[in-house]
């Protein structure tokens, strides 16, 4: 292979790689979504003596999140004895509801975060004791977990 053809292929490889960059950055979120992340981590304790966490990770910037809002469905007749944060950038921006109203061994969560600007990718997932179940989508959709759990 000669110099030139050589020198022909790198350059190629080089442009190839440099408008894939170019459109990642122009893309909305796009480019920020690959350079920043953020985690979310509430625990919910509860009457019955269940601990529930969820958990948000979110291909943006805290900066960009304007609110991430847990919904925990629980058994009827139980109640929330104390939420743990883990803190973090999301520290101020985590909302707990919670709503006694699922059958016995029933716990159901519905995440939605809130981004000021672009659409970013979500993960949701919900631990009960040893059964864990994620669900994937995006900023401003409601992501649900149900999940089975007798103590």
């Amino acid at each position: 292979m000669s110099a030139r053809t050589q020198f022909k292929r790198i350059s190629t490889v080089a442009l190839v790689l440099l408008l894939a960059f170019v459109v990642l950055a122009a893309m909305p979120g796009g480019a920020e979504a690959a350079l920043d992340s953020c985690e979310g981590d509430p625990i919910v304790f509860l009457s019955n003596g269940v601990r529930v966490q969820m958990k948000v990770s979110i291909a943006t910037s805290a900066a960009n999140v304007e609110r991430v809002v847990y919904t925990l469905h629980a058994p009827a007749g139980t109640t929330v004895t104390k939420i743990v944060y883990a803190g973090g950038p999301l520290k101020n921006k985590e909302q707990v509801e919670f709503r006694a109203d699922t059958r016995p061994g029933v716990y159901s969560t519905d995440t939605v975060v809130y981004a000021k600007a672009g659409r970013a990718s979500v993960t949701a997932t919900t631990s009960v004791g040893n059964v864990s179940q994620s669900v994937s989508g995006y900023t401003g959709q409601h992501l649900r977990v149900t999940l089975h759990w007798a103590k």
